[in-house]
């Protein structure tokens, strides 16, 4: 009987120190679920195309017109570089830009390029020597002359 009461004791005992020694934990794990909104993909606008330039040669400061077609009419979307010198550009429709040739520009391709897409034109934009005059009419903007006598205007 002894031993049974000291075995019912050591056994309380145990259980008291097993009660008292665990905790209950307050930890609380948060699962974070993502929410994924779905992306609308962008379609990149048409390339532009050139079709002509004219004048095809000039002094520099002419006045050059592009014709082509996915143009924006935005200028800061546009570059265009005559000889691999930026010009000036002075007006942008879908199917046009009008643009300077730059003082130090050289012979060479005209260079269009809209949001980061480079298009060439075929042909070769020749710079000329000369003098250039500029007046204002009711018709012509600029007028040019070069060396050979041949007059330039738009």
């Amino acid at each position: 009987m002894k031993k049974r009461l000291l075995t019912n004791a050591l056994c309380a005992t145990l259980l008291s120190i097993a009660i008292t020694s665990c905790t209950k934990n307050t930890d609380t794990v948060t699962t974070v679920v993502p929410i994924v909104t779905p992306v609308t993909p962008v379609t990149p606008p048409p390339a532009p195309t050139l079709t002509s330039i004219a004048p095809a040669k000039g002094l520099p400061n002419t006045a050059v017109t592009i014709v082509g077609t996915n143009f924006p009419t935005d200028l800061t979307q546009l570059l265009v570089s005559v000889g691999g010198i930026n010009a000036t550009i002075f007006s942008a429709t879908a199917t046009q830009l009008v643009v300077g040739v730059p003082a130090a520009a050289k012979t060479g391709t005209i260079t269009v390029v809209v949001y980061g897409t480079t298009t060439l034109t075929s042909s070769t934009f020749t710079v000329t020597s000369g003098t250039q005059s500029t007046f204002t009419s009711s018709y012509f903007e600029h007028i040019a002359v070069d060396a050979n006598g041949s007059i330039y205007g738009d």
